[in-house]
């Protein structure tokens, strides 16, 4: 009598499992993707970190090199680091005049003679275009080598507080 009806069953279980599994196979796949892009983002990070100190060395080579050769003029081709005399002015570096007593380092024993030479040891400091600092070092001997000139160049400022403070040097001989 109740033939026309037919009822049709879904197996309902098997389709929530297939969900199940898709929705797990989504999450693992999301989690590798998540981590491998975490992974690359701190390499990159590392990379950039890695270029920056790169660059700020090479600032701190050129400010030593940079005061290695002023100094290296003056007292080859001047002679203006002479242990008989001082100098107290006309040396110049970059547009400054490094015979000023105001430039020798707070901190470091000063050679105590005001300008350049009168002693075995000069030392001063200047700043290279406003933004780097050079510290000078001039050892004059009777012995060879004859005179030595020591220059450390810094990526900042001589009175800069900088984090990142790196230091280069040059060292002549002759």
């Amino acid at each position: 009598m109740f033939n026309f009806i037919k009822i049709k069953f879904y197996n309902l279980s098997k389709a929530k499992s297939q969900k199940a599994f898709a929705l797990l196979y989504t999450a693992l796949i999301s989690s590798l993707l998540l981590s491998l892009a975490m992974s690359i983002s701190v390499i990159v990070m590392k990379d950039i970190r890695l270029s920056s100190i790169s660059r700020e060395s090479q600032k701190a080579f050129y400010a030593a090199d940079s005061a290695a050769e002023c100094a290296l003029y003056w007292s080859f081709r001047k002679d203006k680091f002479a242990t008989s005399t001082a100098v107290t002015s006309g040396v110049i570096c970059d547009d400054q005049d490094i015979a000023d007593p105001t430039h020798e380092l707070p901190g470091l024993d000063s050679d105590g003679v005001q300008g350049v030479g009168g002693t075995n040891l000069t030392k001063y400091r200047y700043e290279i275009d406003g933004k780097y600092c050079a510290v000078v070092f001039v050892y004059k001997n009777n012995t060879a080598p004859k005179t030595v000139i020591e220059a450390r160049g810094y990526n900042t400022r001589c009175d800069s507080p900088s984090r990142i403070k790196l230091e280069r040097a040059v060292r002549l001989q002759y």
